[in-house]
């Protein structure tokens, strides 16, 4: 019984280290990217808007239309239109910033990351 709850404890262990890991990790990058001047601030408002207009077109779009399930198994609610349509979201959204601040090569990276 002590050896299940050890070996219990250290899978717990293990994801609290994973999972701060990454939180850290995002945490850096954004303030890295914050550093770089008029392009960081861009690149924030990017990843931010991009993110949240994917989950908003994934979440309308699936509602709307519904369909057929993308991953039942993983998660029941998601389905295919519903990644099309946030696909579709999170691309208009990426060009309509890229517009909005000017272009340049920083968001022509930042479009072929987000449609590659």
């Amino acid at each position: 019984m002590m050896w299940e709850w050890l070996v219990m404890a250290r899978a717990q262990m293990l994801w609290l280290i994973v999972g701060s890991a990454y939180i850290l990790a995002a945490a850096y990058v954004l303030f890295l990217m914050r550093g770089d001047g008029d392009a960081g601030r861009s690149l924030i408002l990017f990843l931010f808007v991009v993110t949240w207009m994917t989950d908003t077109g994934a979440y309308l779009t699936g509602r709307s239309l519904g369909g057929p399930k993308l991953a039942p198994r993983i998660s029941p609610s998601k389905t295919i239109s519903g990644a099309i349509g946030g696909l579709l979201a999170g691309v208009g959204a990426g060009i309509l910033i890229w517009y909005l601040t000017g272009g340049g090569i920083d968001g022509q990276v930042a479009i072929a990351a987000v449609v590659g």
